[in-house]
């Protein structure tokens, strides 16, 4: 008869941080004021609001006069793959895009990007980066990136 032992470690999660600028420690998520989840919320973001598609993913919005900044969730069903790790490397690699670009965002409304590929975990970071900005162009929440 084998002996198990258990060891638990536990761990402080702080987010991703990195140095910044002036030596102050930064977080690189999107913070939590600007990411929703709840039935509530999200309910009436299913049920009023918008619905722009792409190839991978789609993009519910809404205006919501009652908030002065925007709302992010990502929403990866066991549909899209079975493996957490994955749908949650899917969330992050669109939140980071967000989060990159979140000063050219309109403020005032609710956004759920809705994903239907699992391939978006493997893709390349510009083609994700594009779909996403894709998206918030064709829903009018972000202004055109076009170069001049």
């Amino acid at each position: 008869m084998g002996v198990f032992v258990l060891f638990i470690i536990r761990v402080h999660y702080k987010g991703w941080r990195h140095e910044g600028t002036n030596g102050t420690v930064e977080s690189k998520m999107l913070a939590a004021q600007y990411r929703f989840h709840g039935r509530r919320s999200m309910g009436l973001l299913f049920k009023q609001g918008r619905l722009v598609r792409g190839r991978s993913m789609g993009l519910k919005y809404v205006a919501n006069p009652a908030r002065q900044e925007s709302r992010v969730a990502v929403v990866v069903g066991r549909k899209v793959t079975k493996i957490a790790p994955r749908r949650n490397r899917i969330r992050r690699r669109i939140f980071e895009t967000v989060r990159v670009h979140w000063p050219e965002l309109q403020a005032g409304y609710d956004l759920a990007f809705i994903v239907y590929d699992a391939n978006l975990a493997t893709a390349s970071a510009p083609e994700v980066e594009a779909q996403v900005l894709g998206l918030l162009q064709k829903a009018g929440v972000i202004e055109s990136l076009g170069t001049d």
